[in-house]
């Protein structure tokens, strides 16, 4: 064979895996389907309205937390400066109907609705503890959990809207799905790949805590710097791999063969059925993969020329169970830093997730933005909202190469039937995906740590 090894996709899985593979004096190649390398993270600078300013969009994954330990160590070791996301000030919550404010992170709701809620999530926690994170099939109760939605938990133990809504919010924003589409085995793994849920839900000391000033696409340019440019082939998706007598053969869509002693499957576990394999994987592993549809997430960024939100009092921060946007963000920079360039706008970011992406999906930009504005002015009693200078927004359920965000997700009845092989490799073949980590499912630090699990495999088998 050519190579040590082959990786197919250069997101940061793929890229994190290739890079300790090349630090480990072997040789490799990746093949990616799209045009550009970073997977489900992307930046680009954005034109304003008047086609004159512009400003830096994170349009993937961009946040990073004090706990994900690995991705803030490779941050540090390329001197990536990254800044706390502004956090001061009253946040916004719209629930039932019922507009509010809160300070601090104890949602604004009528004290039984309060005490509902902290009851569930003590519930919740309790079971988190429990989850086994190498095999959660066999986690105490795998199966039952396994057997309900989240929604069939809410309607168990919760015995308040507000409460059972403030938690529909949280899986929304989240895990960009909905209650009555998940698992309530996988969102408890979920949960605990993080830690605890506060991980999840805070920006001070969670997983919302900075941005990278040039964005987190950095991240993948240095990778890539490091592995070098000749190891890659860009706009080439993979569409057959043969695995026969310890020789991996690569095609790709233009017909060129790649063989090596192995291979990295870097893509989100719905993708991978896309490939044809010759032996035919096992039928557990097809079966698992293509029961682990994306989630549903339109990304959007509304600049404005001054926050005036702070200026107000509110810190940016809102959630809403009417959508369009199910929770919202200050994605500019906080008072008082000093950026090395002048590129970051003041704005608000969020999500149309889970059915708010299904049903504006159907709209175009300039509705989305329209109807964005409009809900600004709502939750922020003003009408402020319709000053914005700039407007964009990605569909991830239009990227071919993703097929949805942030990430897969595990209906009832999955995990325990079909997930107990999901790490394993099959012969030559490996896998990795932020989908596939046991710490920081669905997160950048999910991708990298599992890319260099994958990568990890291979050294041993090679050494």
């Amino acid at each position: 064979p050519t190579f040590d090894a082959i990786i197919i996709g250069a997101g940061l899985s793929g890229l994190s895996a290739g890079l300790k593979l090349v630090q480990q004096g072997c040789n490799i190649m990746i093949v990616e389907a799209r045009d550009r390398i970073g997977g489900r993270t992307n930046a680009e600078m954005i034109y304003m309205d008047d086609q004159n300013t512009s400003s830096l969009v994170n349009i993937g994954g961009m946040w990073i937390g004090p706990t994900q330990f690995r991705i803030k160590e490779i941050a540090d070791n390329y001197g990536l400066k990254y800044f706390p996301t502004y956090d001061d000030g009253s946040n916004i919550q719209n629930i039932g109907g019922k507009l509010s404010t809160y300070d601090g992170n104890t949602p604004s709701l009528p004290w039984i609705g309060l005490v509902d809620l902290q009851l569930m999530l003590w519930k919740v926690q309790a079971l988190v503890e429990k989850i086994d994170l190498e095999n959660p099939w066999n986690t105490e109760n795998a199966a039952e959990l396994d057997s309900m939605t989240v929604e069939s938990f809410l309607h168990k133990y919760s015995w308040t809207n507000s409460a059972a809504e403030t938690f529909r919010i949280f899986c929304r924003t989240v895990c960009s799905a909905e209650t009555y589409q998940m698992s309530m085995l996988w969102v408890l793994y979920y949960i605990k790949s993080a830690g605890e849920l506060d991980h999840l839900i805070n920006i001070e000391g969670g997983a919302q805590a900075w941005l990278f000033e040039d964005g987190s696409f950095e991240l993948s340019k240095l990778f890539l710097n490091d592995i070098g440019t000749d190891n890659i082939i860009l706009g080439q998706p993979a569409t057959y791999i043969e695995d026969v007598n310890d020789i991996v053969s690569v095609t790709t869509e233009d017909g060129n063969v790649y063989t090596a002693r192995k291979c990295i499957i870097a893509v989100p576990p719905s993708l991978c059925n896309n490939i044809k394999y010759s032996p035919k994987l096992p039928i557990n592993r097809q079966r698992f993969m293509e029961r682990f549809p994306m989630g549903s997430m339109i990304k959007f960024h509304m600049f404005f020329d001054h926050p005036w939100w702070r200026e107000m009092g509110y810190s940016g921060s809102a959630v809403s169970d009417k959508g369009p946007v199910s929770f919202l963000v200050d994605e500019g920079l906080p008072p008082g830093y000093e950026a090395s360039e002048d590129k970051i706008l003041p704005a608000l970011t969020g999500f149309l997730a889970g059915k708010d992406a299904t049903e504006w999906g159907e709209k175009t930009s300039e509705e989305r933005r329209e109807a964005i504005e409009e809900q600004i002015n709502f939750l922020f009693k003003t009408d402020l909202g319709s000053s914005s200078i700039g407007y964009y927004d990605f569909d991830w359920r239009l990227d071919e190469w993703s097929g949805g965000c942030y990430a897969g997700y595990l209906p009832p009845g999955v995990l325990c039937s079909y997930g107990m092989d999901m790490r394993e490799p099959v012969g030559n073949l490996h896998w990795a995906s932020t989908e596939l980590s046991i710490e920081w499912v669905g997160y950048m630090e999910g991708a990298i740590l599992s890319g260099e699990r994958a990568a990890t495999e291979i050294l041993d088998l090679m050494n």
